[in-house]
């Protein structure tokens, strides 16, 4: 640590290999009950959005139905915060908000933004996936 502020080593300026990870948000914004956050990591290159469609894709995957067998369904918001308001912005980063609603729970009108406490997230995209398995862009 030099000064409040960590080093990486081997410094980022020196790392070729492209590495990608999605994690939960160490620090998640605060949101509604239920909304989970996560960042999708890029090093040595930006993300691209097959990767973030990717990322959806696998945290899609993780659920399928609950325990009574009831078919689950997964709402995104994904965005990537202007240059200024990177928390590291030498490491490209996409966030993604997720939720999982049961099918059966008559909520499948109500859009995730309206879910979120989202009044500070600029550019953002909202994706609604209803029982139907049409996509809306919002």
């Amino acid at each position: 640590e030099k000064g409040g502020l960590w080093e990486a080593y081997p410094p980022l300026s020196e790392v070729r290999t492209v590495q990608k990870a999605l994690k939960p948000n160490d620090f998640p914004y605060y949101t509604a009950d239920g909304i989970e956050h996560w960042c999708l990591w890029k090093l040595c290159e930006d993300v691209t959005d097959e990767e973030i469609d990717e990322a959806k894709e696998e945290l899609r995957s993780h659920t399928s139905a609950d325990a009574n067998g009831t078919r689950i369904e997964v709402d995104f918001l994904s965005w990537r915060n202007p240059p200024h308001l990177k928390s590291l912005p030498d490491i490209d980063h996409i966030h993604i908000l997720c939720r999982r609603r049961n099918v059966n729970s008559g909520d499948h009108d109500v859009c995730i933004n309206k879910a979120l406490n989202s009044s500070d997230i600029y550019n953002t995209i909202v994706e609604r996936f209803d029982a139907t398995g049409k996509t809306y862009t919002e």
